[in-house]
């Protein structure tokens, strides 16, 4: 099993050790009126690229366990865009 903790605008809490942290609290800002959302250059090579990272080092970590234990937990707080983008 692996667990990420995507923390969107403000440390949250996790059950377990998470086995990946993604602060992504410098791009978000929910107080701001409008709320502060990052703009489609940071989207595109800072988020989505630190997401396709993420995914790598999950391909084998879960290649490494033979199928034994290929569950992903994630504990996540962070806008609805953030959500939809961990879903992709």
């Amino acid at each position: 099993m692996a667990i990420i903790l995507v923390h969107g605008w403000d440390g949250n809490f996790c059950q377990d050790r998470p086995d990946i942290v993604l602060d992504w609290t410098k791009y978000f800002n929910i107080n701001s009126s409008p709320r502060k959302i990052p703009d489609k250059i940071i989207w595109e090579t800072e988020i989505v690229s630190e997401l396709e990272k993420t995914a790598e080092s999950l391909a084998r970590k879960f290649s490494a366990l033979n199928n034994t234990d290929n569950l992903l937990r994630i504990y996540a707080n962070c806008c609805l865009s953030g959500g939809f983008l961990l879903g992709r």
